[in-house]
């Protein structure tokens, strides 16, 4: 239905992986709809939302009361509509969601590490090679980026628009704790004749 009227949409099923689909998921905007609202872990709603910028919208749709619909969105649902809402009020809340998600930056960098996320695309690239992440590392990667990047912007106040020395370390530790076959050439990247 909202593939239609011209959305890319990536339907995340019910079930008991729907979590590490989401996760994993390169969607702006995922729509979960549930039998009945009151099976879903809110636990693992707010994990996701948690995620902050760069996080999929996350909309429930589904058969349960007031209570329960107000239950999912204090645990980070964007929205939780009746089951009984129209494709047309779905449509137009999706549209208006996907609206704020254009205001969003595509990518985060850190040029001290040369590391790069692609937030859109669920893509890091570390020293031109993308890096091969589970959802978890990207998770991971993007939220320390994006700490980084706050504590170079709260330093800037202070005259020292810099990410700090510790900072740095912790990600070189994490960039190099990732295995080793997790990095390859990245798209349109040149390779040096050998």
């Amino acid at each position: 239905m909202l593939a239609a009227r011209g959305h890319d949409v990536e339907l995340v099923p019910w079930g008991e992986d729907w979590f590490e689909q989401a996760l994993s998921s390169p969607a702006l905007l995922i729509v979960l709809q549930l039998e009945p609202l009151a099976e879903l872990d809110c636990g693992k709603l707010h994990e996701l939302s948690l995620d902050g910028e760069g996080a999929p919208y996350l909309v429930v749709l589904g058969a349960g009361d007031i209570d329960q619909r107000v239950r999912i969105i204090a645990s980070g649902a964007d929205l939780c509509l009746p089951e009984s809402t129209t494709t047309a009020e779905l449509a137009a809340r999706v549209a208006a969601l996907l609206r704020r998600a254009k205001s969003r930056p595509p990518a985060l960098s850190l040029p001290e590490l040369d590391v790069r996320v692609d937030i859109a695309k669920r893509k890091a690239y570390c020293a031109g090679k993308e890096l091969e992440l589970t959802p978890y590392e990207f998770r991971t990667l993007r939220l320390m980026i994006l700490q980084a990047l706050k504590e170079r912007q709260n330093r800037t106040f202070a005259a020292e628009p810099s990410v700090s020395a510790d900072t740095v370390r912790e990600l070189k530790a994490f960039l190099r704790a990732l295995p080793s076959r997790k990095a390859r050439p990245a798209a349109g990247s040149q390779q040096g004749s050998g």
